[in-house]
């Protein structure tokens, strides 16, 4: 991995340098260790599921769970954790997040919403 970079501010320079040395400490560290290799592997080949692959049917509440859990199963610790919860799925209608649900049924744009959500796509700072 090479960084190459022109600039004539040296604090900027020392701030990348170090900033690439910490990335690189880090990336060997999890070279030694076979779990986090590994996720880390699983990680970079992940991605959300396109607009085509969402399902085009609705969803109850429970089976919208169970689908975003399968979706984000790459980032439990293990299999009894739970990422998305009806309670916070009923907030983000509450706080208007995402639209309600149409008879209590759920489409592939709630998932849309829920993912992006999840994921912070579009995050302020």
């Amino acid at each position: 991995m090479h960084l190459v970079l022109q600039t004539n501010c040296p604090g900027y320079q020392n701030s990348v340098n170090w900033k690439y040395t910490h990335i690189v400490k880090r990336w060997e560290a999890i070279e030694n260790q076979p779990e986090l290799r590994e996720w880390a592997e699983e990680l970079q080949a992940y991605s959300l599921p396109r607009w085509e692959e969402l399902p085009d049917f609705e969803l109850y509440l429970d089976q919208t769970l169970n689908l975003l859990d399968r979706y984000l199963s790459v980032f439990k610790n293990d299999e009894s954790e739970t990422l998305v919860t009806s309670s916070m799925v009923h907030n983000y209608v509450k706080l208007k997040l995402i639209p309600k649900p149409v008879k209590k049924r759920y489409t592939r744009k709630h998932l849309a919403y829920l993912g992006s959500i999840i994921f912070g796509v579009g995050e302020s700072k």
